[in-house]
């Protein structure tokens, strides 16, 4: 279908198109005299989510956004309505009653509950994108209702914040309190613990006195260990003395035996020079050979002497070794028992710090809870009360008949182009092509009855199509 016989239907049809187009408007009219206006009171607060807390010092900027969620649910909450009702005395309204008694709900809830759902319904809370600003919007019939409105709900607001700030500190304190004397009484009882054990060991400190306990360990220690050598020592030159190889210990430098030892090379030398100047036979070599002999006897004599004296060295150095031994054993095993103690008295210690400190904490938290609990103020600051709005925000006039006009007009042309295909008439010469597969002869051109009149003795004006002239 071409734009000209569309064109030619809306023409023929006018009459629908205006009968749709007059009833989207006075169907429109009658909904602006009929609905009530609904007008929208705005109220804004700034939240200042990056104040450090008076009391305790933190901050909550880097929680910002789920701070701002919480407190624009706080907003819409069943306590926020039911505390409006209550500063605007809402219950002893007539109407109010009315609805509430019409509604049904009378054996539900009470009327503040009904009454706060009601106005619940038409408030709205938002948060301006990049900012902490809070805006509270109101609707209602009444311009000055919804400006009260709007700003009880930021008053409301504000106090619930603090009031709830306020009350987790005092349960906070509350909570505290008892807790505080049992830490206090954990702290005596460790206290009391660490002084006992301290009497019933002497001990001051875990590190007191340490170089002064081991000293005498380390004492007997070297002292066991010379004594051993020493022993090891004389073991050693008794065997190289037997074995005939101890001329050079220090067991052999004794004065008697060293004279001997000088006597004897005196002699030998004597001896070898005289046998080769008067023979072995001579006088003089026998005479010192007989002395050679007794030299040799009292060297005998002198070794076992040190013989016995080493024995008897040895048997005494064994006996201290021995001693030594069991004294260092008792003494490893008391550094051991008073190791044992001090490790006992360091935990002990340090349960002592570690429940002070757990009390210093808890009275720390408990001084700022108590604080908190006195504030008198919070981070919200009221930028702008609501004021009654001088126009409604439902239903907007211009808006109403601008989409009316549009609608009616629509649903007019809608009308004449369902009359048209119901009641289909041919109008133009192609509304031919869509009827019938006849062939068009000609077109009767339409004249007005003047150019009739003129052209009576002329005849009809008959225009062929080109294809069948």
């Amino acid at each position: 279908m071409s734009i000209n016989q569309i064109l030619s239907i809306l023409w023929r049809r006018l009459w629908l198109v205006l009968i749709g187009l007059v009833a989207t408007v006075v169907g429109a009219a009658v909904v602006l005299a009929v609905v009530p206006p609904r007008y929208e009171a705005k109220a804004t607060a700034s939240i200042d989510t990056a104040r450090a807390d008076p009391v305790t010092g933190d901050s909550s900027a880097s929680s910002a956004r789920g701070l701002m969620g919480g407190l624009m649910a706080l907003i819409e909450s069943q306590r926020i309505a039911t505390d409006v009702v209550r500063r605007l005395n809402l219950t002893s309204d007539p109407q109010l009653t009315q609805q509430y008694l019409a509604s049904g709900a009378s054996g539900q809830l009470g009327i503040n509950e009904w009454i706060a759902q009601s106005i619940n319904k038409n408030v709205d809370a938002k948060s301006m994108d990049g900012t902490n600003v809070i805006e509270i919007h109101y609707r209602s019939p009444s311009p000055i209702q919804a400006a009260l409105v709007a700003n009880t709900y930021l008053a409301s607001f504000e106090d619930a914040v603090l009031d709830l700030k306020v009350s987790a500190a005092q349960q906070t304190a509350a909570w505290l309190e008892p807790q505080l004397e049992k830490m206090r009484a954990d702290l005596e009882a460790s206290r009391d613990k660490l002084t006992k054990f301290q009497r019933d060991t002497q001990l001051l400190a875990p590190g007191a006195g340490g170089d002064t306990d081991i000293s005498p360990l380390l004492s007997t220690g070297t002292d066991l260990s010379s004594a051993k050598a020493q022993l090891l020592t004389l073991q050693s030159q008794l065997a190289a003395i037997d074995s005939g190889q101890g001329a050079s210990t220090s067991l052999l430098d004794s004065p008697v035996l060293t004279s001997l030892k000088s006597s004897m090379a005196s002699v030998a030398s004597d001896l070898g020079r005289l046998r080769t100047e008067l023979g072995a036979n001579n006088p003089k070599v026998q005479a010192l050979l007989a002395t050679q002999k007794s030299l040799q006897e009292q060297m005998s004599v002198e070794l076992g002497t040190i013989r016995r004296t080493a024995s008897m060295r040895m048997k005494a150095l064994q006996d201290q070794i021995n001693t030594l031994q069991g004294n260092y054993s008792d003494q490893y095993g008391k550094m051991i028992n008073v190791q044992a103690q001090r490790d006992q008295l360091a935990s002990l210690q340090r349960e002592v710090a570690f429940r002070q400190e757990q009390l210093d904490v808890a009275s720390k938290n408990a001084a700022s809870a108590k604080m908190q609990g006195q504030l008198s103020f919070s981070n919200i600051t009221t930028l702008d009360n609501a004021t009654p709005p001088t126009s409604p925000t439902f239903p907007k006039i211009p808006l109403v008949a601008g989409l009316a006009l549009g609608a009616g007009l629509g649903l007019g042309v809608i009308f004449a182009l369902i009359a048209e295909a119901l009641d289909r008439r041919i109008r133009v010469v192609n509304d031919l092509n869509y009827s019938t597969d006849v062939p068009l002869l000609g077109v009767i051109a339409k004249v007005r009855r003047k150019a009739i009149r003129r052209s009576k003795d002329k005849g009809f004006s008959l225009s062929l199509p080109s294809a069948q002239r």
